[in-house]
């Protein structure tokens, strides 16, 4: 007989969970139980495994996202992050999981190096999303990006409902945010969102173009991180533009992208990083509601500044006969310059 099975998982985080007894939290918990009810025949079920999931990326739950306001609550979005990995999910349909192109599997450390990592992306499934909406996940940091040159990303997106809810490259974007918040002080990359489609694929998933039809070029992010500072700049040239109004220019190397900046972000002070998803298809926005599912992939700086720099010290000290003692101490630093213990 065919097997299916079936996966369950439960956020603990939920606020309207029963709660029996004295209990209030998590930290004493001795015992499982799980309820079957409602067959009408019996049943056999075979269970793989049952273990304790966690993510360091968060769904970002502030309904600030929007460009304008909705009467709807920000849960009507049905909005969901997972994990997809090439061990578990190398045969799903109708994009098998594979590898991004160039990027090959690590070796496990330890007693059986022979074995590969189970090489895996970050998933967002999201539908019903509305025209000027976003739904984004967000991971917090402590980076000084002033030193590398440029940032990179695969991105991969399908239908999920192609039959009420067809996508093409105008009706979906993916941003990228960087700043010491997410709301009043960001740099933000966004370019559109191209679905991969299923009638160009060519059947072996180890090909390169198998691999470039799911992780499709278009959808990478590549630009220089100069580029964030640049647009900066061109805002503070405005003069009296207010800081708590995007201020958006062109990518000069991708037409398609757009760099905005809000607030007074910096580089050498990140704080966090956001990745979305924004519905822009405008053509009857009040009911378009659109479903994808998108992969994240290799999160990467590239390039790093290898300009040379200098530090230098300096102290005087004065003895003012039977006045007293006079002592001047300085230092400079410039930039590329750091100790031998520091890392990258």
């Amino acid at each position: 007989p065919e097997y299916i099975w079936y996966r369950f998982k439960i956020p603990l985080d939920l606020t309207t969970r029963q709660t029996i007894g004295g209990i209030q939290d998590f930290r004493s918990i001795r015992f499982i139980r799980m309820f079957w009810k409602g067959f009408t025949e019996q049943t056999t079920f075979r269970f793989a495994t049952l273990e304790l999931g966690r993510n360091q990326w968060r769904r970002f739950t502030q309904n600030t996202l929007a460009c304008k306001m909705y009467d709807s609550p920000w849960n009507a979005v049905a909005f969901d992050v997972n994990a997809v990995s090439i061990e578990e999910n190398a045969a799903r349909t109708p994009f098998n999981y594979t590898i991004p192109y160039g990027i090959s599997r690590e070796q496990s450390v330890g007693a059986f190096p022979d074995v590969l990592q189970n090489e895996q992306s970050l998933a967002m499934t999201i539908c019903s999303l509305q025209y000027c909406d976003a739904r984004a996940v967000f991971k917090t940091l402590n980076l000084d990006l002033r030193q590398f040159k440029r940032l990179k990303m695969f991105v991969h997106a399908e239908e999920t409902d192609p039959v009420n809810s067809p996508l093409d490259s105008t009706d979906l974007t993916v941003f990228i945010r960087l700043g010491s918040d997410y709301v009043r002080n960001y740099y933000e990359y966004e370019i559109p969102l191209t679905p991969s489609d299923v009638a160009n694929l060519n059947g072996n998933p180890d090909s390169r173009s198998y691999k470039e039809e799911v992780w499709r070029p278009e959808n990478d992010f590549d630009f220089p991180l100069a580029l964030l500072t640049e647009v900066k700049k061109q805002r503070n040239a405005q003069g009296n533009w207010p800081l708590d109004v995007p201020f958006q220019i062109e990518d000069p190397e991708n037409l398609r992208a757009k760099v905005k900046v809000v607030g007074n972000p910096n580089l050498g002070y990140v704080k966090g990083v956001m990745v979305g998803v924004r519905n822009v298809d405008e053509t009857n926005n009040l009911s378009n509601r659109h479903c994808v599912e998108v992969w994240l992939n290799e999160l990467r700086l590239n390039g790093f500044n290898e300009q040379a720099g200098y530090a230098g010290q300096a102290r005087v000290d004065l003895k003012l006969a039977d006045f007293g003692n006079v002592s001047v101490a300085g230092t400079y630093t410039s930039i590329g310059w750091g100790g031998i213990e520091e890392k990258l």
